[in-house]
């Protein structure tokens, strides 16, 4: 394995490499310890996908489900060869823990760990890890790549290799097809292959992976692929899906049954999100297409225009093609209206740019759906965000609302 470099981290060491006091590391015990499947691994806190925005939602997820989606997840990430790993993820995140860090020390195998505040610093730290290492497999939400786009200048990267990169995963936010193909074509000349790209779906409701498969040529939703082993997803009728569309269900060993209930500070059934026959309501909308999942937007999340539901995620697709931050797509006023938040940097505001995004942004939209949107700019970075860096569109839609003088506003205060 690679020795340590300036990375960001403060070691790199293969698993089997904990036990050798030689490498200056603690010793630790190794003998195995029955542990009762049903009892619980770990709590998560999070806002979840079927919960309120405002609402912390605590996850008990089992040694079971733990153990089951580990192996699920090996198992869909097999590629022939060697396996070695880079993560920079934070471990307090469903990927960082359970895809970035749990799931190879399982499997024995070696794994490079960045700070994750090193790679915001400097995305290049992660390529370079990927390329010194011969790494095979790495990967994280749409936004990594995005950020290695706008950090990483084309003059910089000659020296890099990432022909070992075989597996190329991305999830926990909506894929942008158009971010993967730019990533693709921007480090083809360093031996990236856009096959490598592995587009995933999952929830912490369901420790992490439901969903996988490989990148697809085409235009609109990226699909995750087929689901896990021993996974099913089906699709159930919902009055918020869009057209075509139903709320993704799922079932497998993977899915928690139990949650933590602030009140009583107790363990719960999980009964609200679990049907009677143990089908997990995402509270996500999405479609089969060609046998691959398409998920399409949070169902609460959906705007109703003129009687139709249209995906937030759709618009916000658009949107983020003109724009120099994060966009959040909501409806709002009576009847309900398309508005669109884009972050723009603070010297910007007011300014020529601010009008040529607000322009580009609108004609996207109108082009492609026929909708007309109001544009609402706003400081980049004052969107609110989950802790996994999701934009927390209702809260984003009460705080754009607040601050930006509009019709819209005094509706919002009288709800």
């Amino acid at each position: 394995m690679a020795e340590p470099q300036d990375w960001g981290c403060d070691a790199a060491v293969a698993p089997d490499r904990l036990l050798d006091e030689g490498a200056g590391l603690p010793s630790v015990p190794v003998a195995p310890e029955h542990v009762d499947p049903e009892q619980p691994a770990y709590l998560q806190f999070g806002s979840g996908t079927t919960g309120g925005d405002a609402a912390l939602r605590g996850i008990i997820v089992s040694h079971g489900n733990l153990a089951a989606n580990v192996a699920q997840i090996r198992a869909t990430f097999t590629r022939p060869g060697d396996v070695r790993c880079v993560t920079w993820l934070p471990p307090f995140h469903d990927m960082g823990l359970v895809g970035g860090l749990l799931t190879p020390l399982a499997h024995g195998l070696e794994i490079v760990v960045l700070e994750p505040e090193a790679f915001m610093r400097r995305p290049k730290l992660w390529l370079e890890a990927i390329s010194a290492g011969g790494t095979t497999v790495s990967g994280g939400p749409c936004f990594a790549y995005a950020h290695c786009l706008r950090g990483v200048p084309e003059g910089s990267v000659a020296g890099l290799d990432l022909s070992h990169w075989r597996l190329a995963f991305c999830g926990a936010e909506p894929i942008r097809r158009g971010v993967l193909n730019d990533f693709a074509r921007r480090f083809a000349g360093q031996g990236f292959a856009p096959e490598a790209f592995l587009p995933c779906y999952g929830l912490a409701e369901a420790t992490l992976l439901v969903s996988a498969g490989a990148l697809r040529s085409g235009t609109g939703v990226v699909p995750v692929g087929s689901p896990a082993p021993g996974c099913e997803i089906r699709l159930a009728p919902h009055p918020a899906a869009p057209e075509g569309s139903g709320e993704i269900l799922v079932r497998g060993p993977q899915v928690s049954r139990l949650r933590w209930d602030a009140d009583s500070a107790g363990i719960v059934p999980a009964t609200n999100d679990l049907t009677a026959d143990g089908w997990l309501r995402t509270g996500d909308a999405g479609r089969i297409v060609d046998g691959a999942l398409c998920v399409e937007d949070r169902l609460k999340d959906v705007v109703i225009l003129n009687g139709v539901n249209i995906a937030a995620a759709q618009i916000e697709a658009l949107a983020a093609v003109h724009a120099p931050g994060a966009v959040a797509a909501f409806g709002a006023g009576i009847p309900e209206k398309l508005h669109v938040a884009v972050e723009l940097p603070g010297r910007d505001l007011g300014g020529p740019q601010e009008a040529a995004v607000c322009a580009a942004v609108s004609g996207a939209i109108y082009s492609a759906t026929g909708l007309v949107a109001r544009i609402l700019t706003v400081t980049r970075g004052s969107l609110p965000r989950t802790s996994s860096g999701k934009i927390r569109r209702a809260a984003a839609r009460q705080t754009v609302l607040q601050q930006v003088n509009t019709p819209e506003r005094a509706e919002a205060e009288a709800q």
